[in-house]
C-alpha cells in the first residue's frame, strides 16, 4: 500500500447561493454556468480527488530492487521483490509507525541467491534482537510488522507457507531440530512438521535452531490441551505442530498413553552379528505393559540359547542368582517337554536355537509388565515359534523375573532389557519395543 490516505474537502461547493426567495429578479435565475460551477465542478473535483487519493493508498504494486535498498513508509502492505545478493534494511521503526498504523512489508527473494534483512536504525530490534539479521533464501519470503511501541521489527508471516519442515531432528523427551534460517522467531499461529527419531516416553519439549543461528528457546509439547505423558510423538511418524505463544500444541487427534486399545512402536533394532540387544530409553512409567516382539532372528552358534536380562538404574543385573525362569515347549518328538531354572544370572527365554536349516529363525514376543513400579516383581512372559539342533520345529511358552538374590531389590523399577545369545552373536533379525495403551 502506498502513502496512507488523505481525507479531501470539497472547494467552492454551492459558494454565494442566490437568495432563493421566489421573487423574479436575476440573482434567482437558474443558469447552467451557475449549476456547473457552484454543485457540478466541486463534486467533480472532489470524487477525482478521492479516487486520486484511493489509488494511491491502495497501490500494493510491488517495489523491484537488484541492490541494498532500505523500506520506506510508502512501501506499507507492498511485496518487495528482491534478486541479486543483496541487503535490505527495514526503515527506521519510529519513522515508519508515524506515517503508516501498523506498517509491515514482505520481502520476497525472487532470485538465486540469499538476502540479507536487517535494520536502519542501530537501536531497533529484529525478531527480538537488537540490530539483528535474518536472512531469506531464493524464492523465500518473510513478512515484517513494526512494533507500536516503534522500537523494532517482528516477523509474523513466512511468506504464505504455513508449515515449516523441521530436518535433524534428535532427542526422545528433550527434541531438538534445524529450520530453514526464513524462521528468525516463534510467532503464534506457527507451523512445523516434526518427525520424531524416538517415540517420547513423558513430558515433552522442543527447541528448534534456524540454519546459521541460535537455537529459540525450548517449548513445551502439549497433546489434546495436556502436557505430554508419553507416547504422543511417535518414531518416524510425520506430526504436525502449532505455536500458540506459549507452547507447542500437536494438531488432530493423537495417541497417548491412556487412550487404550494399540501398541506405540518406541524403537526397533536390527541385529548384524550382534553381542548385545539392548532397550535402555523409553522404558517408563508412560505404559504398565511393554512388549519386544522378535522377527527372524537367527544365531551365530548352532544350539544357543537366547538370554535375557534386566536393568535397573541403568545397571544391568548379573548375580549368579538374580533370577528365576521356567518354559513348556511342544514339539514333533517328543510331543513336549518343560525346563525350571532357578538361581541363575540370566533368563534364558528360548534354548537350543538351529541355525543349519535355511532360512530358518526364531519369531515371537515377550511382554513384562509394571516395569515401572516399586511395589512388585515384574513377571515377564514370552512365546516363541522356531527350529532346533535337529531342524524340528519348537513351540516354546515361559515365564520368569528377576528376583535380586545376589545383587538388588526385586521390587525395584526396570528401565533396560538386554538380549543375547549364551554362545556367539546374533547373526541377523529385528527386536522391536512397543508400549501398550493403557486402558
Amino acid at each position: 500500500m502506498g502513502s496512507p490516505y488523505v481525507s479531501q474537502a470539497s472547494s467552492g461547493y454551492n459558494s454565494s447561493p442566490p437568495p432563493d426567495d421566489g421573487s423574479t429578479v436575476a440573482a434567482n435565475k437558474e443558469k447552467w454556468s451557475d449549476v456547473k460551477t457552484k454543485l457540478g465542478d466541486p463534486v467533480k473535483n472532489l470524487a477525482d480527488a478521492i479516487n486520486t487519493q484511493l489509488r494511491t493508498a491502495l497501490d500494493v504494486s510491488p517495489t523491484t530492487t537488484a541492490s541494498n535498498y532500505t523500506t520506506q513508509a510508502a512501501d506499507h502492505l507492498k511485496p518487495i521483490e528482491v534478486t541479486g545478493t543483496t541487503t535490505i534494511k527495514l526503515g527506521d521503526c519510529a519513522s515508519m509507525i508515524a506515517q503508516a498504523i501498523g506498517y509491515q512489508t514482505t520481502i520476497y527473494n525472487k532470485g538465486t541467491n540469499t538476502v540479507t534483512v536487517g535494520v536502519i536504525t542501530a537501536t531497533d530490534t529484529l525478531a527480538g534482537t537488537v540490530n539483528g539479521t535474518v536472512t531469506i533464501p531464493p524464492k523465500g519470503a518473510l513478512t515484517f510488522c513494526a512494533a507500536q511501541s516503534g522500537v523494532g521489527y517482528e516477523v509474523i508471516s513466512d511468506g504464505g507457507f504455513s508449515i515449516v519442515l523441521l530436518t535433524g531432528q534428535a532427542g526422545t523427551n528433550t527434541i531438538t531440530a534445524a529450520a530453514p534460517s526464513t524462521l528468525a522467531s516463534l510467532y503464534p499461529g506457527l507451523i512445523v512438521s516434526l518427525t520424531p527419531a524416538a517415540t517420547n516416553t513423558g513430558a515433552t519439549t522442543l527447541n528448534i535452531t534456524p540454519s546459521g543461528g541460535s537455537a529459540l528457546t525450548a517449548k513445551n509439547v502439549f497433546a489434546s490441551g495436556v502436557a505430554c505423558v508419553g507416547g504422543e510423538l511417535l518414531i518416524s511418524v510425520p506430526v504436525l505442530l502449532q505455536y500458540d505463544g506459549t507452547q507447542f500444541n500437536v494438531l488432530g487427534s493423537v495417541p497417548t498413553a491412556s487412550s487404550g486399545g494399540s501398541l506405540v512402536l518406541i524403537q526397533s533394532q536390527t541385529a548384524a552379528n550382534s553381542a548385545t540387544i539392548d532397550f535402555t530409553t523409553g522404558i517408563t512409567s508412560a505404559y504398565n505393559e511393554y512388549m519386544v516382539t522378535f522377527t527372524d532372528i537367527v544365531p551365530a552358534s548352532n544350539g544357543a540359547n537366547l538370554n535375557m536380562r534386566i536393568s535397573q538404574a541403568t545397571v544391568f543385573k548379573t548375580g549368579a542368582n538374580d533370577y528365576l525362569g521356567l518354559w513348556f515347549g511342544y514339539q514333533a518328538t517328543p510331543a513336549y517337554f518343560q525346563t525350571a531354572a532357578a538361581g541363575g544370572n540370566v533368563i534364558a527365554i528360548a534354548t537350543g536355537l538351529g541355525n543349519t536349516s535355511t532360512g530358518m529363525n526364531l519369531s515371537g514376543e515377550l511382554h513384562i509388565s509394571n516395569p515401572a513400579g516399586t511395589a512388585r516383581v515384574k513377571m515377564i512372559r514370552h512365546v516363541f515359534s522356531y527350529v532346533d539342533t535337529s531342524n524340528v520345529l519348537t513351540n516354546l511358552n515361559g515365564s520368569g523375573y528377576y528376583i535380586g538374590t545376589t545383587s538388588g531389590t526385586p521390587t525395584a523399577a526396570i528401565d533396560g532389557l538386554r538380549f543375547f545369545m549364551a554362545s556367539g552373536n546374533i547373526t541377523s533379525g529385528v527386536f522391536s519395543l512397543y508400549g501398550i495403551r493403557k486402558t
